[in-house]
């Protein structure tokens, strides 16, 4: 079907123009007036021009004319407002379930970013009070090791330095550590 009325489009651009098309005359339905309401409309509309065409004569038939005339019209008001009821009825029912929906996908999004929310307070606090700490004491074991290492260096050239001297070059090679005595 999609062939004999879209022949300038290929799959899938052509399945979304049916989809679309599909979704467009739902909408239209939806919102439009029923086709049995506006036959009744017009007809209505018709009785009323006729009735003020029939007021202005004088004789016994266009009485009796008139009077058949403001029955049908009362008749036909009566059906049109039942229809009315009903179409507004089902009207208010879609937009309801319309916005339930509306609801649903506003809660949904809401959880999506709750929930990523409360991840990233929990990647928070994991990283505050978990890792933190951790890399915290782990630091503190590598300056101690590393203090401890340069004391011990630090003795070491201390202890090179008060031995006796081979060169007076190789004391002043590095004049920066000396030796507290």
């Amino acid at each position: 079907m999609s062939h004999r009325y879209i022949t300038d489009r290929f799959l899938p651009d052509k399945a979304i123009d049916l989809i679309d098309e599909a979704a467009a005359r739902v909408k239209m339905e939806i919102d439009s007036k029923p086709e049995a309401m506006d036959q009744l409309d017009r007809r209505l509309i018709q009785l009323k021009i006729e009735r003020e065409a029939v007021k202005k004569e004088k004789d016994d038939a266009s009485k009796k004319r008139l009077a058949a005339i403001e029955d049908e019209i009362v008749r036909l008001e009566r059906e049109y407002a039942d229809m009315n009821d009903v179409w507004q009825a089902e009207k208010a029912q879609v937009a309801g379930a319309q916005h339930i929906k509306e609801e649903i996908d506003k809660i949904k999004l809401a959880d999506g970013r709750g929930a990523a929310q409360r991840r990233l307070a929990e990647d928070v606090s994991e990283l505050q009070y978990g890792k933190l700490p951790q890399l915290e004491a782990q630091l503190k074991k590598t300056d101690k090791k590393l203090a401890a290492r340069a004391g011990e260096e630090a003795a070491a050239r201390c202890a090179r330095r008060s031995a006796p001297k081979r060169s007076p070059r190789s004391c002043r090679a590095r004049p920066a550590f000396r030796c507290r005595r």
